[in-house]
């Protein structure tokens, strides 16, 4: 236990086919490049449809869920809305600094696509004690400040079928990897309406 609550669960396999067809289809015209923190070249926003925020509705309850028994408390929004939701077509090399999401509450990332090749080189990243920092193509979030004997973050390689859910003030970014193959991932944000 430390800072933030973040979910991490299987996702319906029907939805992430969905948003992975529906995706590579998206046009140029809808290109999010320039209005993100990544340095992704390919980055595509879809339209907010109901498919896509009743696909979301599970996931944002377990999210719900998990803070509450996380916390202790009985947080129960009255309704959420999808601020927006983009698909990342990550090439070896790219990368995503770290950065907050602002104006929402909850930012989420969904792995569609994981090249195998990414698992084997965390899992040889992370097997050697004198590596610093993040194995290539994770996800690292942080929160406070680093100190002797603190928790400041946490770093985990993604898996297909996969969806993490956090506040959106928690800073996250992802490494670079080096393989031929693309990483697929949907981000988003969601806002409570209380």
């Amino acid at each position: 236990y430390w800072g933030p609550y973040i979910l991490y669960t299987n996702v319906n396999e029907s939805f992430t086919k969905k948003l992975l067809e529906d995706g590579k289809k998206l046009p140029k015209e809808n290109d999010a490049s320039k209005t993100l923190a990544s340095r992704i070249k390919k980055v595509r926003n879809y339209a907010i449809e109901s498919w896509i925020t009743e696909g979301l509705v599970p996931y944002t309850n377990k999210w719900i869920d998990g803070w509450n028994q996380f916390s202790g408390q009985n947080y129960i929004p009255k309704n959420a809305s999808l601020n927006s939701i983009w698909i990342n077509f990550q090439k070896a090399g790219e990368s995503n600094p770290e950065h907050v999401h602002e104006g929402s509450d909850l930012s989420f990332v969904i792995y569609l696509k994981v090249p195998q090749q990414i698992r084997a080189d965390a899992d040889r990243f992370l097997s050697n004690r004198l590596h610093k920092g993040a194995p290539p193509g994770s996800i690292l979030f942080k929160y406070g400040e680093y100190r002797d004997f603190a928790v400041d973050g946490r770093v985990l390689c993604p898996q297909e079928n996969t969806i993490l859910m956090w506040p959106s003030y928690l800073r996250h970014g992802v490494t670079p990897f080096d393989c031929d193959e693309i990483r697929i991932s949907v981000a988003g944000n969601i806002k409570f309406l209380d």
